[in-house]
């Protein structure tokens, strides 16, 4: 194994965090920077020029490490707003993640997608350049350069790479050979307690191959600094990932970063929310992105409620379906502590007056319905025996008719 900055094996001090700082087996802390932020992010980056890259590690872990992809263009630099009317333009404003692999003999260039285990190889389609394999090995190719125009054909203008589509998997069909661009691998933490020393060291260093240059950045805000598009989230330590909506909504509106393992988050329409332009035809688009670079207080304040209601509870469009109230999505966007109280979209509308008849006339039917089978016995006793049953309870409509007999029956 390579030299690594960081021993393996019982032997050895593991490395002391620099965050919410919990060291082992007596190790000088030394002097530490003041960590008054919560959380951390951690970030590995694997350089082709490196001596130990993705290519070099175990094929299980290969998946694992590309999670995310570098963009050019931030907010939180000139506060100028994202380039999303031209993302994910390769060379332009995103980095796509390359490799030179063998596909099913072939040798190709391919880049893989964004927290996903798919290498999508060249030609993606009739716009592609179709690399020789000779062009790919010769030692002086430019390789960023294909790589762009790979990525380019493969994924179309303005699209999440994610949805792309295609591509073969890399621990069955693809074998890395060479990685041709930068890789990186993102998680954070919003907790403390030893979430920060837990993440580095126990979710990576400890359990995986990851040999690779690293930076932990106190506070786990600061992600909005790295210009990535994903993350993946722990909520606490001791349990690896698991977070869950609150952290999606806050890692969107918050940092600008989309979480890649947050439940009941959707990642394409955190994607769409923070690097889509705002849009007439999409009123969720951009929004999380608003959160941050909207001008005043008010408006990054709406922006984040849409931001919420476009990644969990979708009324706010004026053609199209509706997403219940019912959903769980609705119920965590239109809690008390969310939107409840802010958007209108959470209160169910008035129903028309007519609608409103309707909906009496089946309220009774259903307690007159009730009634008569609980004393078939069919149902929890409503009524109790002995007690007279009006007509009403057996239907509104119930006219009672006698016949010849003089034994009454309900006619509807």
């Amino acid at each position: 194994a390579p030299a690594a900055e960081w021993g393996k094996g019982v032997l050895h001090e593991r490395r002391g965090q620099v965050c919410d700082n919990y060291r082992v087996l007596g190790q000088d802390p030394g002097p530490l920077p003041a960590d008054n932020l919560p959380g951390c992010a951690v970030v590995f980056i694997s350089d082709p020029k490196d001596e130990w890259t993705v290519t070099q590690l175990p094929r299980n872990q290969q998946n694992n490490f590309q999670n995310t992809q570098h963009y050019h263009k931030a907010w939180n630099f000139d506060r100028a707003g994202f380039k999303a009317d031209s993302l994910p333009r390769s060379n332009e404003d995103i980095s796509p993640v390359c490799y030179i692999a063998n596909v099913s003999g072939t040798v190709t260039l391919g880049y893989e997608e964004g927290n996903g285990n798919r290498l999508l190889p060249c030609p993606g389609n009739s716009r592609a350049y179709p690399f020789t394999e000779e062009e790919i090995l010769d030692p002086n190719a430019d390789l960023a350069e294909m790589c762009s125009m790979c990525y380019t054909s493969v994924c179309s203008f303005r699209t999440n790479p994610e949805d792309c589509g295609g591509g073969v998997e890399i621990t069955n069909g693809a074998e890395m050979i060479e990685q041709a661009t930068p890789a990186y691998h993102c998680h954070l933490t919003m907790a403390d307690e030893g979430a920060c020393d837990y993440v580095q060291y126990d979710q990576h260093e400890e359990s995986r191959e990851y040999y690779m240059d690293y930076s932990v950045m106190c506070g786990w805000e600061g992600i909005r600094e790295y210009n990535l598009t994903q993350c993946d989230c722990t909520a606490e330590a001791g349990t690896a990932n698991n977070c869950q909506r609150d952290h999606c909504l806050n890692m969107a509106a918050t940092a600008g970063v989309v979480c890649g393992n947050c439940g009941g988050c959707s990642r394409s329409r955190s994607y769409d929310g923070i690097f889509e332009p705002p849009s007439t035809n999409d009123v969720y688009a951009g929004q999380c992105a608003l959160a941050q670079t909207a001008k005043t207080a008010e408006e990054r304040a709406q922006a984040r409620l849409m931001c919420s209601a476009g990644l969990f509870c979708r009324r706010h469009h004026s053609s199209g379906r509706l997403e219940s109230l019912s959903s769980s999505g609705c119920r965590f966007h239109c809690s008390d502590d969310k939107f409840g109280k802010t958007d209108p979209m959470c209160v169910p509308p008035t129903p028309a007056p007519e609608e409103d008849d309707r909906r009496s006339a089946s309220s009774a039917v259903a307690s007159g319905s009730r009634k008569m089978l609980s004393l078939l016995g069919l149902e929890e006793a409503v009524v109790k025996i002995g007690e007279e049953l009006s007509h009403a309870d057996i239907h509104p409509d119930y006219h009672p008719i006698v016949a010849n007999k003089g034994t009454p029956y309900p006619k509807f």
